[in-house]
């Protein structure tokens, strides 16, 4: 199961939100991935190490002590290493590797989703008519008044955009809000519009955020990007930290069950620094390792929170005594190509239209200047090749008055679209990207046959082109815009299977399943910035492991995400999930 094609259950695992199971997990006295002093070495063996080391790739066994990586090798000398003491785990022929590491997601409106919207998602309804039908019933159900908030809605899968009109025909006695799966986009009912103070002339909101015309000029039902998305909360419930902690809980433990140990919360929302702890009572029971990087516009309120800690550089910032630590600033260039909204140098197929970027040229340097300035890396958040053309000129024009090379990795999220010359250019930079496997997986048919057509469609996601250019890519889930699923978003980087239609799509941009394994391994550790304690088992990095049924380099990679986990080791521990 997975997360934004779903519905109650995040994951088809683990307990529902505000359920005792969670709610034991945290008012637990230790954080689940916590590692307790003074406990004896545990030394594994009897199956496969993959090490993701590539200068000691192969090894018989491993040790971990104190929540770190004590000896890797042959059997006998990691035995003798551990001690007398050492707790013995046999493999029994599974395969061990380094915790998956998600470098994209967003944890808490992930989390919050679930807990408080009806999923529409197109793993229930399949058209856009039984989406429609659902909300009727939704709507016959719910008091007059009350705001009905939906999401997960698909506008490439369900068969088109839902609008003012349709949602209008489902109810005038509710305000109606149906969030879509990209997270870039909704749509509202007029009374929705009206409870939220948007008039019917408005079209822009300053930030990026607009709302959609139809051929008359009237508004459509569309809203678009954050700024316009933020007013429609209206009717939310009220965010409170007992909220926010189980809702993202139970988010947490659905990534660990998965076999993922380290989640990036790609940017944080926070308008006073107190907001920010928050996060760090998150993180202080979660079962996996919470980083964190705030949006451009709280860069002001995430350093005032870290001023007693530090400041992110080259490494990331780590908060002592708890899993939780910060990397990066977000910015956010432009919008989906499912919903043709990422800005494009060349019109959408069958279209005059090209997107649009989220920033002025000025506007986006100005921002990125400012993140240069306060030490930190970037990442911009770029669907479109002509928006990532701004945001390498911004990056250049940040750095080369400067002599000194930029604070750890700059990196573009999801960055399906990179032409050979601006591939060439991130290479000249020390860009690195960021790729959403999961987009081709669902929407690679789309992509060829009513978004870019086929040849544009071949280079989507071009992991091939930078790996034989000689850049780093990772691999993230995006969730909940896309599922948490990390070894069928691995598998879709060597197979490039759409799941659709079975069609391959960009034969030629497949990579190697070693390369893939790295991409949510050692370079999305490098992502996160904790490249040197991360990724990889190496004595001295965190004892953070993905123990698997199968071998992933001896699977179909089509089939990868069929592989059980079997269990998920943070800090040393062993992440107990809790039951539903």
């Amino acid at each position: 199961m997975s997360c934004s094609h779903c519905a109650g259950d995040l994951f088809g695992i683990g307990a529902p939100a505000g359920s005792d199971a969670v709610a034991g997990v945290v008012s637990s006295g230790r954080a689940p991935g916590a590692a307790a002093a003074h406990e004896p070495a545990t030394v594994f063996f009897g199956g496969t190490v993959i090490t993701m080391d590539d200068g000691n790739p192969a090894a018989d066994a491993i040790a971990i002590a104190g929540g770190k990586i004590v000896a890797v090798g042959a059997r006998d000398d990691v035995v003798a290493q551990a001690g007398a003491d050492a707790q013995r785990v046999n493999l029994a022929g599974r395969t061990l590797m380094p915790g998956l590491i998600d470098p994209h997601q967003h944890p808490l409106p992930g989390g919050l989703m679930l807990a408080n919207t009806m999923s529409v998602s197109y793993d229930i309804y399949k058209t856009k008519a039984e989406v429609l039908d659902a909300l009727r019933k939704k709507a016959a159900q719910t008091p007059g008044g009350q705001w009905i908030y939906a999401s997960y809605y698909d506008n490439v899968l369900h068969g088109g955009y839902l609008t003012m009109a349709e949602l209008d025909a489902v109810t005038t006695a509710h305000p109606m809000f149906v969030y879509y799966v990209s997270m870039h986009s909704a749509t509202g009912n007029r009374a929705a519009f009206e409870a939220s103070g948007i008039s019917p002339s408005t079209r822009e909101l300053p930030g990026g955020g607009y709302f959609g015309v139809d051929a008359n000029g009237e508004q459509n039902g569309m809203i678009q990007e954050m700024p316009a998305l933020m007013k429609f909360l209206g009717g939310f419930p009220k965010l409170t930290p007992a909220l926010i902690g189980k809702s993202v809980t139970t988010f947490l433990y659905g990534s660990a069950a998965l076999g993922i140990t380290m989640v990036h919360e790609a940017g944080a929302f926070a308008q006073t620094p107190e907001v920010f702890e928050g996060y760090k009572a998150i993180a202080a029971h979660s079962p996996v390792r919470y980083s964190v990087s705030p949006m451009v516009d709280y860069l002001d309120q995430a350093m005032q929170f870290l001023a007693p800690y530090g400041r992110p550089g080259a490494s990331a910032l780590e908060i002592p005594g708890s899993l939780l630590s910060f990397y990066a600033v977000k910015i956010v260039a432009d919008g989906s190509p499912q919903q043709e909204s990422a800005f494009q140098i060349q019109p959408y197929l069958n279209s005059a239209d090209r997107g649009e970027a989220n920033y002025t040229v000025d506007k986006l340097n100005e921002l990125v200047l400012k993140v240069k300035n306060a030490g930190w890396p970037i990442s911009i958040h770029c669907n479109g090749d002509a928006s990532l053309e701004m945001a390498l000129d911004a990056i250049e024009s940040a750095y080369s008055s400067s002599s000194a090379p930029p604070t750890g990795v700059n990196r573009i999220e999801h960055c399906p679209q990179a032409r050979p010359e601006q591939i060439a250019r991130m290479k000249k930079l020390g860009v690195q990207p960021s790729h959403l496997m999961n987009n081709l997986y669902y929407y690679g048919a789309a992509y060829r046959d009513a978004i870019f057509g086929a040849q544009r469609a071949a280079d989507v996601y071009p992991a091939g082109d930078f790996l034989a250019s000689g850049i780093p890519f990772s691999i993230h889930s995006d969730c909940p815009c896309s599922p948490v699923a990390p070894l069928r978003e691995i598998g879709t980087a060597v197979a490039r299977v759409c799941s659709i239609d079975g069609s391959v799509v960009g034969a030629e941009q497949r990579v190697p399943i070693e390369a893939a394994l790295k991409g949510m391994t050692v370079v999305a550790a490098a992502h996160c910035g904790l490249g040197d304690k991360l990724g990889s088992l190496e004595t001295g990095k965190y004892a953070d492991l993905t123990i698997l049924e199968d071998d992933p380099r001896k699977v179909d990679p089509a089939k990868l995400g069929d592989i059980k986990v079997s269990q998920t080791w943070v800090n040393g521990r062993k992440i107990e999930i809790p039951s539903s």
